[in-house]
């Protein structure tokens, strides 16, 4: 079921019939709760196990677990989010990076990409070469506001060597 605008009850000439009752109030509280009324689009999916990072190209991130979808967005074991329908979205996302040789870790979340680093870069992040030192681990977290429309798609791609390289 689908959100109906509720009608405008008035005193004395609106009965309060089950009908009535069932189309302004309980289908539309079962639209919300459901999912396909007022609440917006929403995705959320991580990686529970480690995955290896290519140090030499940018590699997307596969998620493996969905945390919660309220549109069919995700599908496991993919590397996007793809939506469903136009609007702003707010796009977050989060990365540890294991101990490993010096250097830098750069995180990217990227929009319609065909491949990694091919689509519209819209939230880059970095440690700027400086962090972490030899056998420390690091993480990188970023949100942004971003238009999307119908079928889009969004990854997250790392690449973790100094921004310097690929500057």
């Amino acid at each position: 079921m689908a959100w109906t605008t509720p009608a405008t009850a008035t005193a004395g000439s609106t009965a309060l019939t089950a009908a009535f009752w069932n189309t302004q109030v309980r289908d539309n509280m079962t639209a919300v709760r459901d999912g396909t009324g007022l609440v917006p689009d929403m995705a959320g999916a991580s990686r529970t196990t480690n995955q290896s990072i290519n140090n030499t190209t940018w590699t997307w991130v596969t998620f493996n677990q969905e945390d919660f979808d309220t549109n069919a967005m995700f599908v496991a074991n993919e590397t996007k989010i793809t939506v469903k329908k136009s609007g702003i979205y707010q796009i977050s996302g989060w990365v540890g990076f294991a101990s490993a040789g010096a250097g830098g870790r750069c995180f990217r979340l990227e929009k319609n990409a065909g491949s990694p680093a091919g689509g519209t870069n819209f939230l880059d992040l970095n440690t700027n070469g400086n962090f972490p030192a030899s056998g420390e681990a690091c993480c990188l977290t970023g949100s942004r506001a971003i238009s999307l429309a119908a079928n889009d798609t969004v990854h997250l791609a790392l690449y973790p060597k100094p921004y310097r390289d690929w500057e």
